[in-house]
């Protein structure tokens, strides 16, 4: 073939071809976002009952020392890519000069982490220290303003004062929904388990906030555990599914709850699997009580007549999205997440 001379962007090429010649570069940089191991500061826990939630001081505390673990991570990871520059540089470099690190930007509200351009081998290495937890591709994403609130937890950041206190009198201006991408029997650990799953949940998917089962127990319905509220209910694709409590609870929504904490859907991925465990009937006098209908309120699993729960169509949008049929406690079904 003709040897001809070619020409790539410095930035990206890996050879450089010249008069009949190669010689092979370095790795090609790419963007990267280095997700550290301690949590942002809005995921840390408040203890109201003993940091109420005027006492500014003592909660500007409990976040200035995890603002101290965030840096020190932060820093950690600047000293040691500092470190791999120096180890991979080209030994004919002619300069002495440190290598500046490749640090794009820093994160530590919703997020804890650093962007940064990474060559391969720096990735590999790096993937490999302890206080990493993790290493995602820097995607560039074009989104509506409805879309990006929820993403980056804006509605959260918006509700807090310097001190990442909750401002007085703050009411959430919309709730995000979605269905569990896993599956559970009916021994849930209680309400209070169940919460925890969805909160497990949107942890795994990096959503921000608190987040709450749409569930009830013998002695409360679904609907009566919500926190009152005029803001809309959105789908994690933004789609509205609700307009406020009194719709959401109507007896109908706008949309189906198909979509999962990543805004993969449901169905689509797992064609049948259309239940979600919700519990108490919509009738608060119909079996109040008696946990007989709710899995020993969510601490049954075993396959016994008589002790079911009900649950919901996630592909519904009448009343079978919260009432569909009863279930045994075996039977592996869904959570609808409110947050």
């Amino acid at each position: 073939y003709p040897n001809h001379k070619t020409r790539f962007n410095l930035k990206n090429r890996h050879f450089q071809q010249s008069q009949g010649k190669a010689k092979l570069k370095e790795d090609p940089l790419t963007e990267y976002l280095v997700e550290f191991t301690e949590p942002p500061l809005l995921d840390i826990p408040i203890n109201t009952n003993t940091i109420p939630e005027d006492a500014s001081g003592p909660r500007a505390v409990v976040f200035s020392v995890q603002r101290e673990k965030i840096r020190a991570q932060q820093d950690q990871f600047e000293s040691d890519l500092k470190l791999l520059q120096q180890t991979n540089s080209s030994p004919s470099a002619t300069t002495d000069a440190t290598p500046k690190p490749k640090i794009r930007s820093k994160f530590q509200n919703v997020f804890n982490g650093t962007a940064a351009s990474l060559t391969n081998a720096e990735k590999a290495a790096l993937e490999k220290k302890s206080y990493i937890k993790a290493i995602h591709p820097n995607l560039r994403v074009y989104a509506t303003l409805m879309d990006s609130v929820p993403l980056i937890g804006a509605n959260q950041v918006w509700r807090l004062d310097e001190n990442l206190n909750t401002c007085q009198n703050s009411t959430p201006d919309h709730y995000r929904v979605f269905v569990t991408s896993q599956t559970f029997n009916g021994n849930l650990g209680g309400l209070a388990g169940a919460d925890a799953k969805c909160m497990q949940a949107a942890r795994d998917a990096h959503l921000s906030g608190t987040w709450k089962a749409y569930l009830g127990d013998s002695s409360i319905r679904p609907k009566d555990r919500l926190v009152p509220s005029y803001g809309k209910y959105l789908r994690m694709d933004g789609t509205v599914i609700a307009n406020n409590d009194s719709d959401l609870t109507d007896g109908s929504i706008l949309r189906p709850i198909s979509l999962n904490e990543f805004g993969q859907d449901v169905n689509w991925q797992y064609p049948g699997t259309a239940g979600v465990w919700i519990g108490n009937l919509l009738n608060p006098t119909e079996h109040s009580g008696n946990d007989n209908y709710t899995c020993k309120d969510w601490t049954y699993a075993t396959n016994t007549q008589g002790i079911q729960a009900y649950y919901g169509s996630l592909t519904a949008t009448d009343q079978n999205w919260e009432l569909w049929d009863p279930s045994i406690c075996a039977s592996p079904h869904h959570l609808y997440c409110i947050g």
